[in-house]
């Protein structure tokens, strides 16, 4: 029985609308568990709802700390959202902790989804650490970009898709930018550090349920994470 983990963009979650896509992953993952016995833990983001409560409490002058779980808070409620997408087969509890999802694994071999963890800790974090903990066979991360580029291929058109890019140079290609309550990069220090560590399969590729059966296939339709 294999175990799939999902880091899956918050931003599929809009302030007025839920991209139509989260539904067919959702009823992708319920016919996948009961046809082929696949275990799927999703971990999703908080969003665009998330980074404008934020940005407007970081004016009024509220620490990082506090905004980081203003931002977990959210990424919960999106989480409950998906479970309810993915019932009878899921559990309906949200793991807080990662020894919490660990024992809720042990119990039942459902699918699981959780939001973030604690301050500091962004979503793509949990997702490595919760790969680990499940011993899970692959870690798929659904961003808005798709996978990782040459350069920022939103401010150059000939920026290329990396097919295949070794964890230690993965650095070279990430955008720099702060890290703090609602702005973590695609993949942060925290992340990238416990994917040398843990050495865990892992591709980056858009939330598309054509990209995700892809992987399931073997195929690459993003970019692939080698050690």
């Amino acid at each position: 029985m294999k175990k799939i983990v999902i880091k899956l963009t918050g931003h599929l979650f809009k302030c007025l609308s839920i991209d139509p896509m989260l539904y067919k992953i959702a009823d992708f993952i319920k016919e996948d568990y009961q046809r082929n016995h696949r275990i799927y833990y999703l971990v999703v983001g908080g969003g665009e709802y998330a980074r404008i409560l934020i940005e407007n409490l970081r004016k009024q002058g509220v620490n990082e700390r506090l905004l980081d779980e203003i931002g977990i808070g959210v990424t919960r409620i999106h989480a409950q959202y998906i479970t309810y997408l993915l019932r009878p087969h899921v559990h309906e509890k949200i793991p807080t902790t990662i020894e919490e999802a660990v024992e809720l694994d042990r119990s039942q071999n459902l699918n699981m989804v959780m939001g973030g963890l604690k301050p500091g800790f962004s979503t793509n974090a949990v997702s490595v650490m919760l790969a680990k903990a499940v011993d899970a066979d692959l870690l798929i991360t659904m961003s808005r970009g798709g996978g990782l580029f040459t350069s920022d291929p939103l401010v150059n058109p000939d920026a290329r898709l990396i097919k295949k890019i070794h964890i230690n140079d993965i650095v070279n290609y990430l955008a720099i930018s702060r890290e703090r309550a609602g702005s973590y990069p695609l993949l942060d220090s925290t992340s990238i550090e416990l994917l040398k560590k843990y050495r865990i399969p892992t591709y980056i590729t858009s939330p598309d349920i054509k990209n995700l059966k892809l992987i399931l296939d073997g195929k690459n339709p993003g970019t692939v994470i080698i050690y």
